[in-house]
């Protein structure tokens, strides 16, 4: 009897109004199924959600590392740009301090020795120069003069110098080439030599000069003991 009424099983009947029109009998062991499908389905899906909720914890802690991360490295990026600038500025008005100060001395050097200088009855008429731009070449050209009124013979040497840096010697030519000592030439028996009465006219040219911008030619004569008898500068801008 117990046997019977463990094994029982179930049936359904569909009843309309004119009666029964189809039955269905159901099996116990349909429900185990079902029952067990419903919990099994159950358990994996609140497997997966955990499971995906702790992939989304992982990620989402990983996000905030990142953030955080992120947040230090642009504070510190913040901090070093901010006193790089400020350095920038510091060293911006220290430049423009010191080139301030260099330009007042060079204009102070520039007025002293750029001034013209004549003696001992010498002077240069029709200065010249051309600029050939197709081999970077300057021609110079003038008449050296004796004024002397008793019509006395000089003789000595001349040098001429291309200066495109006024004050920086290393960038200079000189004609006739000759080395320097303290930005004047070293040995004065290499200059050009002239022994006139009343004038001569003195040629020479420069090569490979900068073809931009103004520059500055020096007219040096000395006297054959080695006096500084006429100084001048040009300064030409083209």
């Amino acid at each position: 009897m117990a046997a019977r009424k463990k094994n029982r099983d179930w049936t359904l009947i569909l009843i309309a109004d004119n009666g029964p029109t189809a039955s269905f009998q159901i099996r116990r062991r349909l429900f185990r199924v079902l029952i067990i499908l419903f919990v099994g389905i159950l358990a994996v899906g609140g497997a997966m959600l955990y499971f995906h909720d702790l992939e989304l914890k992982a990620a989402r802690d990983q996000l905030e590392q990142q953030l955080e991360s992120a947040g230090r490295s642009l504070a510190f990026h913040r901090d070093l740009n901010r006193d790089l600038t400020e350095k920038v500025r510091e060293l911006e008005e220290t430049m423009q301090l010191v080139l301030r100060n260099f330009d007042e001395e060079r204009e102070e050097e520039a007025s002293a020795v750029s001034a013209e200088w004549y003696g001992d009855d010498i002077t240069i008429d029709n200065f010249e120069v051309k600029r050939e731009a197709v081999d970077t070449t300057i021609r110079f050209r003038f008449v050296l003069r004796n004024t002397d009124p008793l019509g006395e013979m000089k003789s000595g040497f001349v040098f001429v110098v291309y200066r495109p840096h006024y004050l920086d010697s290393d960038t200079w030519q000189i004609f006739p080439s000759t080395s320097l000592s303290a930005g004047m030439p070293r040995n004065i028996e290499e200059g050009d030599p002239f022994n006139i009465a009343r004038f001569k006219t003195v040629r020479g040219h420069f090569t490979d000069v900068n073809m931009t911008g103004s520059y500055c030619i020096s007219v040096w004569i000395f006297s054959s003991e080695g006096d500084l008898l006429f100084f001048k500068d040009y300064f030409i801008d083209e």
